[in-house]
């Protein structure tokens, strides 16, 4: 059995022999005029530049998101292969990052990542980071982390017996297709009990997941609180990600508007609970999201405050005439009250003037 922390270990030998030397620090505050990016003096008079945020731990973070990515894959193959899976790496994966308060990191790192073509154990990691950030806003203790961590891992179990033709298809699917992949939860259920009793919780949780608490999911139809909170947590971390995410069938939703949607529609499909969590922890500009403000910088959301949810930490990718800025040039919006979002953007048409 490979251990997680070996894992860790054998990434952080190969990216020390890659590693650069760390650019010099840079002052924590600076004027506008100090830089000819900002001298329109009737833009704003002063930015309070952030340190490059969290770099020490968006590192960490990358290392240990790749291990994740690595489990994921390893127990994706053994569902496929029929041969058996154990619990217990898992769980020692999730308690190292407990401890270690990756909850955050991790989900900040999985939000910010480019997407390939859909590849279910790779949901399954983004799923885990955003469960986990629900569960940390409901106050779970250690041990119901694990469980949903663990939960959140599994959860789509079943779809690792779809065929790939079906889930990378961009065609409309058939009623047998269809069919097929509304069984999934069922198939999880019964590969995850042959765990043995000990985790029939964990069964259960897995075919709730697209359970919906008006009556409207499958495959049992529960309505209200018959609907496990830890499904619950596991549909609204599930229903984020399928949306942000690219599908063959559509393009992916921008995250204000899953979040938004999801604001819109959670209250008769999810409990209230993990739902109020959810609105509250990913705020209304979640990570990853594109915006102007409205000096006329474009950038990425970065991390958000929950104090303060219109004012999160930006990463400027561009300046007012379209110009790409420097590396690792961030925002806190907190601390620099004369500027604000204007709007969310595409992507796409975040540096339309540099590409004109």
């Amino acid at each position: 059995m490979v251990r997680f922390s070996d894992i860790i270990r054998l990434r952080d030998k190969k990216d020390a022999e890659n590693r650069q030397p760390a650019p010099p620090k840079q002052e924590e505050g600076f004027r506008l005029s100090d830089s000819p990016l900002f001298t329109p003096a009737n833009i704003v008079s002063q930015v309070i530049k952030e340190p490059p945020h969290k770099k020490n731990e968006g590192a960490e973070a990358e290392r240990y998101f790749r291990a994740f990515m690595e489990r994921a894959h390893e127990t994706a193959d053994a569902i496929k292969g029929n041969m058996p899976i154990t619990p217990a790496p898992l769980l020692s994966d999730i308690h190292t990052l407990l401890e270690k308060g990756l909850v955050d990191g991790l989900y900040e790192y999985a939000m910010s990542r480019a997407r390939d073509a859909y590849d279910p154990a790779s949901h399954a990691v983004d799923v885990t980071f955003t469960a986990l950030k629900i569960g940390k806003a409901m106050n779970y203790d250690m041990k119901m982390m694990m469980r949903l961590g663990l939960a959140a891992m599994l959860e789509n179990a079943g779809m690792h017996m779809i065929p790939e033709n079906i889930l990378k298809s961009t065609d409309e699917l058939s009623g047998k297709d269809m069919a097929l992949i509304r069984r999934h939860p069922e198939s999880g259920y019964h590969i995850l009990l042959t765990l043995g009793e000990r985790y029939a919780w964990l069964a259960e949780a897995a075919r709730c997941v697209h359970e919906r608490v008006d009556g409207s999911g499958y495959p049992l139809g529960l309505k209200g609180e018959r609907v496990p909170e830890l499904a619950s947590i596991l549909s609204i971390a599930d229903t984020y990600c399928a949306m942000i995410a690219k599908r063959p069938y559509r393009d992916s939703y921008l995250p204000h508007e899953a979040v938004r949607h999801i604001a819109e529609t959670g209250r008769e499909l999810f409990l209230i609970k993990p739902l109020k969590a959810f609105l509250n922890e990913l705020s209304i500009f979640p990570v990853n999201s594109h915006v102007r403000l409205n000096n006329g910088f474009t950038g990425r959301v970065i991390s958000v405050n929950r104090r303060h949810p219109l004012s999160p930490v930006l990463e400027i990718l561009y300046d007012t005439e379209g110009r790409k800025t420097d590396e690792g040039f961030q925002i806190d919006l907190v601390l620099n009250p004369l500027l604000h979002i204007e709007e969310c953007i595409q992507p796409e048409t975040t540096a339309v003037k540099e590409a004109n």
